[in-house]
């Protein structure tokens, strides 16, 4: 995924009454990331999504087989998840901490943060062995 990383240059003056009025004021370079446009993101997720394929349909408790699609007419990307455990062996508390951590996940990228609160959707669906389907929504404030 690319970005754009914006340089800001702040003049910082280091003059008060405990420093020497000669003293050099310091240069400071902030880095901030640049959410790309609509189109830019689209191109580089679709670029990236992975069809589901015969070899991940099953899934395994472990590592579950994924796949991403990209609706760029709806600016959402949906990944899902198949695992073949099923849906009585999770702990108590399991989708609010899944969601939760879906959240977390989505939220706390500045790009994908900065897209979902212009309107993208970031969406997971995980489906088990018995074919009980889940679908958590990244929601970033």
């Amino acid at each position: 995924m690319s970005s754009v990383v914006a340089f800001t240059a702040v003049l910082v003056s280091t003059f008060s009454a405990n420093v020497a009025p000669w003293a050099t004021p310091l240069l400071v370079v902030v880095a901030s990331v640049r959410a790309p446009t609509d189109a830019q993101y689209c191109r580089t997720m679709s670029g990236n999504a992975q069809a589901p394929t015969q070899a991940t349909e099953n899934g395994d408790a472990l590592a579950p087989a994924s796949t991403v699609s990209v609706l760029c007419s709806y600016r959402t990307v949906i990944w899902s998840e198949v695992v073949s455990s099923a849906t009585s062996r999770m702990r108590e508390g399991w989708f609010a901490r899944k969601q939760e951590q879906w959240n977390r996940s989505i939220c706390s990228d500045p790009v994908r943060s900065a897209l979902a609160r212009r309107g993208w959707r970031f969406v997971q669906n995980i489906t088990f062995k018995e074919g009980n389907s889940f679908t958590m929504d990244a929601t970033c404030t």
